[in-house]
């Protein structure tokens, strides 16, 4: 009886030391915002030069309206400059005044580079909320550039 209470003793920290193993993963980190489940914009540039930048909210119950600062940007020499788009001021502005949207501009690009779309949203509920958020296209606005530059369409 002795020598069983003792392989119980000896086995029962040996069988806990697996529990560890099992504890749930930390949560990934998400941001919080007051007024949004979820905000993004996205850019892709297709081949010949044409740039869609997506902008999206998600909000939550008790957002009012949402402003939308929306811009292109080019990297030279490795400083983010504004792109000359056709909107007044180089930038399209929107107001929503609806908790859910998904909407995309256009605009088409001259030169080739590395590109990035910046957006501004302005959130107001009770009180207002200003998150900035950027997005590149994965592949740098090179693909196609030779067969399209050949048609005229592009300069370097």
């Amino acid at each position: 009886m002795k020598r069983l209470i003792t392989y119980i003793l000896i086995l029962a920290p040996c069988l806990s030391m697996g529990q560890p193993a099992l504890a749930a993963q930390p949560p990934t980190v998400t941001p919080l915002y007051t007024y949004a489940y979820l905000l993004n914009v996205s850019l892709n540039i297709s081949d010949s030069g044409l740039a869609s930048v997506t902008v999206v909210c998600n909000g939550k119950p008790g957002l009012k309206s949402t402003t939308v600062v929306t811009y292109l940007e080019k990297k030279v020499n490795g400083v983010w400059t504004r792109v000359d788009i056709p909107p007044i001021g180089d930038q399209w502005v929107t107001t929503f005044l609806i908790q859910q949207f998904n909407h995309t501009y256009t605009a088409q690009l001259t030169s080739r580079g590395e590109y990035r779309a910046v957006a501004k949203f302005t959130l107001v509920g009770e009180t207002s909320e200003n998150i900035t958020m950027t997005a590149t296209d994965k592949q740098r606005f090179t693909r196609g550039y030779k067969r399209y530059k050949e048609t005229g369409g592009l300069t370097e």
